[in-house]
């Protein structure tokens, strides 16, 4: 079956809930019986091409997609980031000029 343990959670993919809900069905009756999952990889990767030639998709891993979205919001981050840490430099060469300015 297929599942990904992630942090705590298990992402089970559109084939890993199509094998669940044949077995449930009663279509895979026995669970080690190699010979009925050939078929149904047989059926899946029927049921796949089928798909992508109407143009259609089944729901990919989740996972690249909000990594991406994590690294524009690092990057989105990053761009407020950069003026309050010029700021906070200015501030302290300020702080330094006036110090330095006492001694004069």
């Amino acid at each position: 079956m297929d599942t990904t343990p992630t942090e705590g959670y298990v992402i089970l993919t559109p084939k890993g809930m199509a094998i669940m809900a044949a077995i449930q069905a009663g279509l895979l009756p026995d669970p080690n019986d190699d010979q009925a999952f050939a078929r149904f990889e047989r059926f899946w990767s029927l049921f796949e091409s089928k798909l992508s030639q109407n143009g259609l998709q089944i729901g990919k891993d989740p996972r690249p997609m909000l990594n991406q979205q994590r690294k524009e919001r690092t990057k989105q981050n990053i761009k407020y980031l950069e003026p309050a840490i010029c700021m906070f430099i200015g501030f302290l060469l300020a702080k330094l000029l006036l110090f330095l300015l006492k001694f004069l």
